[in-house]
């Protein structure tokens, strides 16, 4: 199981997903500072999530300069995550 918000999805065993999305569902919680659904590049990055900061285009699909959680999903489930 991973422990920290910054683990790629592909380091965290398919089987495992599962597991492993309440604690991210936390950390991107945390980073939401402003309490808006959403954060940003610049929140992703104090909050260390590394994958969000690092793939941020690729998650903000819209361009909105902000990413949800939902996004976050999905773009893990692209990825190869199955129990998201």
């Amino acid at each position: 199981m991973c422990r920290l918000p910054h683990v790629q999805a592909r380091r965290c065993p398919k089987h495992a997903a599962r597991r492993c999305a309440p604690k991210w569902s936390a950390d991107f919680d945390a980073a939401d500072t402003e309490r808006k659904g959403s954060i940003t590049r610049d929140q992703a990055r104090a909050a260390r999530l590394a994958v969000v900061h690092d793939n941020f285009d690729a998650i903000d699909g819209a361009r909105k300069g902000r990413v949800t959680f939902e996004d976050y999903k999905r773009f893990l489930r692209a990825r190869g995550a199955r129990t998201l």
